[in-house]
């Protein structure tokens, strides 16, 4: 074989390595240069008088008891928003996270967990309303998906009563939070 043909031919082959290393890396960067994935936006949507109300909610909390015939409490907390209550005894997320313990069961909310401290009640602030103490109501779970660094997705119903200067009043909606247990 020629120097000229075999010159001719490495130079083929280096430029196809090239090619093909450039289009590799191009595919990778636009890979690595892609949004990141959105996180579960954690929210609580009730349907008012002048249609839908959404809430930020920055955590669902469950506190776990070590004794199974004692309920667990939990906390949605959001900036205006606030709902606390007893986890039935009967249907313990426990330390083995069993979410799915939760679906299909309504758990009440209560007025306050403590008695002593009116300040970490159940409320809600509807926007342009003064801050409503919540007096009743429930969540339902319906879905629970895959855990992910102590967080759980929950997706539900809920249904809160309040009181407002007019009176009591009820919203029903929806949930989707990351559920955390702490104990």
């Amino acid at each position: 074989m020629k120097f000229s043909t075999l010159f001719r031919w490495t130079v083929v082959c280096v430029f196809a390595a090239v090619v093909a290393r450039s289009a590799f890396r191009t595919r990778n960067n636009v890979e690595d240069t892609a949004p990141p994935v959105l996180e579960l936006a954690q929210r609580i949507v009730l349907q008012g008088e002048h249609g839908q109300v959404p809430f930020t909610v920055e955590r669902l909390n469950v506190y776990l008891t070590e004794n199974a015939k004692y309920p667990e409490s939990f906390e949605f907390e959001g900036a205006d928003i606030s709902l606390v209550g007893l986890i039935p005894a009967t249907l313990h997320v426990g330390y083995e996270t069993n979410w799915k313990a939760l679906v299909g069961h309504a758990i009440p909310f209560s007025r306050n967990l403590d008695a002593t401290n009116g300040d970490s009640g159940s409320h809600l602030r509807i926007p342009g309303e003064a801050l409503m103490p919540v007096t009743g109501g429930e969540f339902t779970v319906r879905e629970v998906g895959e855990r992910t660094n102590a967080k759980t997705p929950l997706a539900g119903e809920i249904r809160v009563r309040c009181v407002t200067a007019a009176g009591e009043r009820e919203y029903r909606g929806t949930f989707q939070v990351k559920g955390t247990t702490w104990g």
